[in-house]
């Protein structure tokens, strides 16, 4: 059985209300489909290098770059990034491969000992079948090193009630340290080149370094 903790806050902006322990913003890696950058290769970034390296114009349609986007916008310094096969299936993809011969996905992080935080935006709204593959792979991440994997919602999700079933149906994996947040937020792609549209997306909250609110502040 997945230990899963939801965790539930309030988001004002561009900032958290509440108390609790944030969460950290350095050793951090996130693997997920982005429109150009070299494939299955571990790359840490800072903002300006990831623009050039795998940005795209449209990152609202890529949950991993919105993420990135997000990560960076609220004040991380860097991280690393896998880019997963765009011609595979994106299970298989970011599931990967952990022979040393040939790291993929997943698989691509082994080497990173000292990953703290790990990022997958685009792992909950795979089928269950690929999903508990890559959970296993994470955990393989996660031997003998404190790896903490946060967990978006699938897009889909928009309810307590839905948020409350997706939780039940996860019965695969045993990760130690495994969170997700809800609700999700809602974002204005335009700040994270520090303007202003108006127009907002709502996106999970992996990227955003959010606090857990303990509801009593």
């Amino acid at each position: 059985m997945l230990r899963l903790t939801v965790f539930t806050f309030v988001f004002l902006g561009l900032f958290e209300t509440g108390c609790g322990v944030d969460l950290p913003t350095a050793k951090v890696a996130i693997v997920g489909r982005f429109t150009k950058g070299p494939v299955d290769v571990a790359t840490e970034v800072d903002a300006a290098e990831f623009n050039d390296r795998f940005g795209s114009e449209l990152p609202q349609n890529f949950p991993a770059e919105a993420q990135v986007r997000q990560f960076f916008r609220n004040g991380g310094t860097s991280l690393s990034v896998v880019r997963v096969d765009p011609l595979a299936t994106p299970g298989g993809a970011i599931s990967g491969s952990f022979d040393p011969s040939h790291l993929r996905g997943l698989g691509a992080l082994l080497p990173r000992s000292d990953l703290g935080l790990l990022l997958c935006p685009e792992l909950s709204d795979l089928n269950q079948s690929d999903f508990g593959k890559c959970l296993a792979g994470i955990e393989i991440l996660g031997k003998d090193r404190p790896l903490f994997t946060l967990l978006d919602p699938p897009a889909s999700t928009q309810t307590i009630a839905e948020m409350v079933a997706w939780r039940g149906q996860i019965t695969d994996g045993d990760l130690a340290h495994a969170a997700t947040y809800f609700p999700k937020i809602e974002v204005d792609p335009a700040s994270w080149s520090d303007g202003s549209s108006g127009e907002l997306m709502t996106m999970g909250a992996s990227g955003t370094g959010v606090t857990e609110s303990c509801g009593k502040c």
